[in-house]
């Protein structure tokens, strides 16, 4: 019987020859594979168009934003329907230093809203305020940590101080741990940090700045989530999600109890951006995700049509497949974590 070098392509016995004492790698074999046996044009670009066509895909999964819980495609927001919604209007940012809080902060400051930029970078926000103040826009800073209570506080009395409430609250500002919960055992102190800004931090904004919309029947509250705590499992983010979801059950309590006083609330669940709060995570670094720029559509369509949740076409099939089978879906999840697929 022959072996199995024996049927092995002619480029490549000939290279053996060539190179008898090399070390024939899988990357080298198949390399000369490659070089041998070349793709035809129209293959070539048939494989070409299929690849940027799955990328177009994966890309509008992420970023057609879908809002209440009507899954219908919405356009994108433009410059008139944003300032009808803020012309004139009080509008508190957090996290506006930079990525989704930046790009919102600009589109707020053309479109006629007073914006209030929050952040712990007060360079920044003063770099920032000056670019919407040079378009026309009106813009204050108030550098805060809103992770320290008293930071938080003191957040609320400088706003009621200088401009006697706000119409529109946007709480943005949000920190990210990515560690397995096999590393996590003697580190409280993860749960702790992540939980004091992305949940107390923002609820301290809430409960200060809530009166005042609900003695004038009218106010917005818009809270950035995350994919993450719309569709169920999600290894390696147990402080996060944990931080995210409480924020999440928190509105879920509130809004009805608001919406006969004109307060809306409006739950953004953002899928992967493309910022600082990523970068360290080398996993991300090949996934389809929305440029900041991309991502500040969701929240400003929240701002203008005031859904209860804003979502998009990938977030909503997998919180439905795991409300479905959620047992079949961890099985998934959790292979994909044994096997290093799951990020």
């Amino acid at each position: 019987m022959k072996g199995t070098h024996d049927f092995a392509p002619t480029c490549l016995r000939k290279s053996r020859k060539v190179r008898k004492n090399a070390v024939v790698t899988p990357a080298r074999r198949s390399a000369g594979i490659v070089r041998a046996i070349e793709a035809p044009p129209v293959i070539g670009a048939a494989v070409t168009t299929a690849t940027r066509a799955v990328e177009r895909v994966g890309k509008v999964a992420l970023a057609a934003p879908m809002g209440g819980r009507v899954p219908v495609l919405r356009p994108r927001i433009t410059r008139d329907r944003l300032a009808t919604a803020v012309q004139d209007r009080r509008v508190l940012l957090t996290g506006a230093s930079s990525g989704i809080g930046l790009e919102t902060a600009l589109a707020l400051g053309r479109a006629g809203a007073t914006v209030v930029l929050v952040a712990r970078r007060e360079e920044r926000l003063n770099d920032l305020a000056e670019r919407i103040r040079v378009h026309g826009g009106e813009a204050d800073t108030v550098p805060a940590d809103l992770a320290d209570s008293e930071d938080a506080d003191e957040v609320v009395d400088t706003i009621l101080e200088r401009h006697g409430g706000i119409d529109v609250l946007i709480n943005n500002a949000g920190h990210s741990i990515r560690r397995p919960l096999s590393r996590s055992y003697d580190r409280e102190h993860d749960f702790e940090r992540t939980m004091a800004l992305n949940y107390f931090g923002a609820v301290r904004l809430i409960l200060g700045l809530l009166p005042g919309m609900r003695d004038r029947q009218d106010g917005h509250v818009v809270n950035i989530s995350t994919m993450g705590a719309e569709i169920g499992p999600g290894v390696r983010f147990p402080a996060y999600l944990a931080s995210k979801a409480a924020l999440d059950a928190f509105t879920a309590s509130a809004a009805p109890e608001t919406a006969h006083e004109g307060v809306a609330w409006t739950t953004v669940y953002m899928p992967l951006v493309r910022t600082p709060m990523v970068e360290p995570t080398r996993a991300y670094r090949a996934m389809p995700m929305l440029s900041a720029r991309e991502a500040s559509q969701l929240v400003l369509e929240a701002i203008v049509d005031r859904p209860r949740q804003v979502s998009t076409p990938a977030g909503r099939a997998a919180s439905l497949l795991y409300e479905i089978s959620p047992g079949a879906v961890d099985a998934i999840v959790s292979f994909g974590y044994r096997y290093g697929v799951a990020v």
